[in-house]
């Protein structure tokens, strides 16, 4: 069960909204500079904008294993992300705790920065000490009663969340209960690939993609202007300031910029980077990016359109429309019946079994005595099958333990929660 429940945390290191836009972008930001300027917004949450120098401050903060070399460029380079993931999602906080009217006043954060035990010396704080940690985290005294100052905020925004909800003592008392039980069972695998599936006649093909031909759809392809500018250095920031305020083709057109459609490219016409950016960039249509410099000449792009190509014919798809016609057969013809049955008894709540997958044993303290529950997983299916269930007694610390364990778990799902609002309240937007 607890392996089980592993499987589906909502921590907020789960908010994802980087998306790979290639390495020498991502090389470029480490050293802030990838739009032709030193410190460039990176992205913008609510009313704040995040610069390539606020994401920086934090990357001494990202951990990563003690024998990866932290100064190779694609550590870096990943060590950056996680620092940007970090930021927006302390922005989000941050801006909310304002709107809820919490304050922090500057003793507070003095007084909490000398308890901390990193800058202890003989039981006292020590200043020698804390400038010392912080050089080593390459903060500045302000930044760090900055970040401190941001850490008081956002638990008293945690606190607000624990003390919105108990959980009932009827259903921690049942828990600790299921904790007590020895369970026996029984399960069994069916590897897909031992079910032969018969040949299929063209016409039956054909009523198959018809029904699922959505399976099949082509992806809408992203048309956009290209605009590629001298490699002048001088004029990239007045560039940038009229494409700000969306004066796309007035800036072509002022500095002769040479243009392009993206559907009408030659092959090496453009860089190769620039054309994974192309492939990945979110934008809307009829808005600009700023300047990418790549090499020595700077692009912007311009969304035009989206085109939905026209649907396939069953002949130019037909490989994976028989592929998909397997998984689904083999996936309604596989059966419990006429296979070995491997035993499992006496387990405990949150012990395992070698070689036994999480969620078998999971299943077994789910599941009522005598039901046959399937799943399907990674080309396997699984049917697991409770046979007998014993109860033990329970005492006091045990149905505390499972308190415990519950409020730590609704308080993970509250958080994802609260979370997903804050994206819908404040606006985020990666500008790059």
């Amino acid at each position: 069960m607890q392996n089980q429940n592993g499987n589906k945390k909502y921590g907020i290191k789960n908010l994802i909204i980087w998306g790979i836009l290639g390495l020498f972008v991502l090389s470029g930001l480490v050293q802030g500079n990838v739009l032709g300027m030193r410190n460039p917004v990176i992205a913008q949450v609510g009313s704040q904008k995040i610069r390539a120098s606020d994401i920086r401050k934090y990357m001494n903060l990202i951990k990563v294993p003690d024998d990866v070399d932290r100064s190779s460029t694609q550590v870096q380079n990943y060590i950056f992300m996680k620092a940007l993931d970090l930021v927006i999602q302390r922005s989000l906080i941050t801006q909310e705790c304002r709107r809820l009217g919490f304050v922090i006043s500057d003793q507070k954060v003095i007084y909490t920065i000398k308890k901390q035990s990193q800058f202890q010396e003989n039981g006292e704080f020590s200043r020698t000490k804390f400038l010392s940690e912080l050089s080593k985290l390459g903060f500045s005294e302000m930044q760090y009663k900055s970040i401190q100052k941001e850490n008081l905020l956002h638990r008293q925004w945690f606190f607000l969340l624990e003390s919105a909800y108990a959980v009932p003592s009827k259903i921690s008392d049942y828990v600790a209960a299921a904790n007590a039980q020895k369970r026996s069972g029984r399960y069994v695998e069916v590897q897909h690939s031992q079910i032969k599936v018969p040949k299929v006649d063209q016409a039956e093909l054909a009523r198959f993609y018809k029904k699922n031909s959505d399976l099949f759809a082509p992806k809408k392809r992203k048309i956009f202007k290209i605009a590629e500018f001298s490699n002048d250095l001088k004029v990239v920031a007045k560039i940038n300031r009229m494409l700000a305020h969306g004066k796309f083709q007035e800036a072509a057109d002022k500095f002769e910029a040479k243009m392009y459609e993206s559907d009408r490219i030659l092959p090496g016409q453009l860089p190769d980077e620039l054309i994974r950016i192309i492939e990945v960039i979110n934008m809307q249509i009829g808005k600009n990016s700023q300047i990418f410099t790549i090499g020595k000449k700077h692009y912007a792009l311009y969304f035009i359109k989206e085109i939905q190509p026209k649907q396939p014919t069953l002949d130019q798809v037909e490989q994976q429309v028989r592929a998909e016609y397997n998984k689904q057969y083999i996936k309604s013809h596989i059966s419990e019946k006429g296979h070995g049955w491997i035993q499992l008894a006496d387990i405990r709540m949150g012990e395992n079994y070698l070689g036994v997958p999480d969620f078998v044993i999971g299943a077994l303290f789910l599941n009522k005595p005598g039901k046959v529950a399937r799943y399907d997983h990674d080309g396997v299916t699984y049917f697991v099958v409770v046979d007998k269930v014993v109860n033990e007694s329970v005492n006091e610390i045990q149905k505390k333990a499972a308190a415990d364990y519950l409020s730590a778990g609704i308080l993970n799902d509250v958080i994802f929660a609260a979370m997903n609002s804050l994206k819908i309240r404040y606006k985020i937007s990666v500008l790059i």
